[in-house]
């Protein structure tokens, strides 16, 4: 008899929903959505089903993604739990206390461009956890990107957390 195992998804339950509920043909892609590989597919609206019809190539392509998977054998609840919120509250607070408590000629640039007025006016979402000062980061290294390489290169904390540093 095969022994049933549990799961607990601890960072990207979001995601995998949400790419489940489009596998299911729950919802389209955005009437805008661009394939970077190749701009001329019009796939914008479709979902999964008509995707298959359509664009056999593109939806083979998103099949055959390999999404990075860290597995963590344990029986003991608390661990996970600890896990959990060392994820989502020590790690990331830490980070952004780190980074923005520099005293660097960048995050003296993200300072004032996430105090901008622009930012109390007309982003909708608070400023809990240094969020403005997060995507005052993400724009600065995108304008970055985009006048040094002449492209975009990654938003990951990785990268952004690189380009401040140097």
């Amino acid at each position: 008899m095969d022994k049933e195992v549990a799961y607990s998804v601890i960072d990207g339950q979001q995601r995998l929903q949400s790419i489940w509920s489009f596998i299911d043909c729950k919802f389209s892609l955005n009437e805008n959505f661009v394939y970077f590989k190749n701009p001329q597919v019009a796939a914008g609206g479709m979902n999964y089903f008509n995707l298959e019809k359509h664009y056999p190539d593109l939806k083979s392509a998103f099949d055959a993604y390999v999404l990075p998977i860290m597995c963590i054998e344990t029986d003991d609840i608390y661990l996970i739990d600890e896990m959990f919120l060392r994820l989502y509250e020590a790690g990331s607070l830490e980070n952004a206390a780190r980074i923005y408590n520099l005293d660097s000629p960048v995050i003296k640039i993200i300072r004032q461009v996430a105090s901008h007025p622009f930012f109390k006016n007309y982003v909708l979402f608070s400023d809990n956890k240094n969020q403005h000062k997060a995507v005052a980061a993400k724009l600065l290294f995108l304008e970055h990107c985009i006048s040094k390489f002449n492209k975009i290169i990654n938003l990951s904390e990785s990268y952004i957390n690189g380009f401040i540093d140097s």
